[in-house]
């Protein structure tokens, strides 16, 4: 979870998840991923 500070700003809160992800050496989603704006995030995890 994001620190407080970063939740006031959606686009922090990406950058800081997009971090964890980079750290995880998770690969990146490219440019063809599909976009779901009512996906519900309850039990996302990064491991």
């Amino acid at each position: 979870m994001p620190r407080p500070a970063l939740c006031t700003d959606n686009g922090a809160m990406i950058a800081a998840v997009g971090d964890l992800l980079l750290r995880a050496d998770q690969p990146a989603s490219g440019l063809g991923f599909a976009v779901d704006p009512s996906v519900v995030l309850a039990g996302a995890r990064i491991a």
